[in-house]
C-alpha cells in the first residue's frame, strides 16, 4: 500500500513539474518565423479566419491566437472620419472554435461555421501607444527568420497541440508582413515581450473603460521593451 502511495506522489509530482512550473523555465526559441508554403487545408482556414475575424485593418499591427479553443484576433488600426483620423484596438472572437467546427476528414467544411457568433469590442487607444505597437511588431516581423513548412502533419499537430500565434501588419503601398510563433518564446527576449504585449491588448479591450489606461500603461512598457532589447 505504501508502495502505491509512493508511486501516486512521484506522478503527481512529475505532472506538477511538467504543467505547474513557471512558464518562463519553460521558454524556447526567441525568434519568430516566416511560413514559405502553406498546405490548401490551411489556405482554406485562412479565408475563414479572415471573414469571420479579420473585420478591421491592421496598420499598427495584428495578432491570430490560433488555439484549440475558440481563436482570437486582435488588430490595431488606424480610421480616418471626417478627416479626424483615430486609433483603434478591435478583439474578435468565436463563441467556438472556427477550427474544430468547420473540420472534415480530408478538408475544411466552411460552411458548418457560418452560423458561429463572433464576439467584438472595440476600444480607443491613444496614437502614441498605437506607434509604439506598430514600432514594435514591425521589428519583429522585418528580423522574422524563414521556416519552410512541411505539409505532412500540420493539421493534426494543430487538433492535438493547437495552432501557432500569427502576428502580422498593413504597410501601405507594399505587402503585408507575416510571422508565426509556434512555441513559447525565450523568457525576457523580444519575442516574450511581444506575445505579453498582445496578451494585454486583449486585457485591455476586457476591461472596463475606466481601467484601461493601467492595462496601457503596460503595453508601453512592453512595447519599449521590444523596441530596445537586445535578443
Amino acid at each position: 500500500m505504501k508502495g502505491l502511495v509512493l508511486a501516486v506522489g512521484l506522478l503527481i509530482s512529475a505532472i506538477g513539474t511538467l504543467w505547474g512550473s513557471s512558464p518562463c523555465e519553460r521558454h524556447g526559441s526567441s525568434d519568430l518565423s516566416v511560413d514559405e508554403v502553406q498546405i490548401p487545408m490551411e489556405r482554406d482556414y485562412r479565408k475563414l479566419l479572415e471573414s469571420r475575424l479579420g473585420v478591421t485593418g491592421f496598420d499598427c499591427g495584428r495578432s491570430i491566437d490560433l488555439n484549440l479553443g475558440p481563436e482570437a484576433c486582435v488588430s490595431v488600426f488606424s480610421h480616418v472620419s471626417g478627416g479626424k483620423k483615430t486609433f483603434w484596438v478591435t478583439l474578435t472572437r468565436p463563441e467556438s472554435s472556427l477550427w474544430q467546427v468547420a473540420a472534415g476528414v480530408n478538408n475544411l467544411k466552411t460552411e458548418r461555421a457560418a452560423n458561429i457568433k463572433i464576439n467584438r469590442i472595440d476600444a480607443r487607444i491613444s496614437e502614441s501607444r498605437a506607434t509604439l505597437i506598430k514600432e514594435a511588431s514591425m521589428q519583429m516581423l522585418k528580423s522574422a527568420q524563414k521556416n519552410r513548412v512541411i505539409s505532412s502533419g500540420t493539421d493534426s499537430v494543430r487538433r492535438i497541440t493547437g495552432g501557432p500565434i500569427e502576428y502580422s501588419i498593413q504597410r501601405p503601398g507594399s505587402s503585408t508582413l507575416y510571422g508565426t510563433r509556434s512555441g513559447l518564446p525565450l523568457c525576457e527576449s523580444k519575442a516574450h515581450r511581444l506575445a505579453n504585449l498582445w496578451d494585454e491588448l486583449i486585457e485591455y479591450c476586457e476591461t472596463n473603460a475606466a481601467d484601461r489606461e493601467r492595462v496601457g500603461a503596460q503595453i508601453d512598457r512592453d512595447a519599449r521593451a521590444v523596441l530596445s532589447s537586445k535578443r
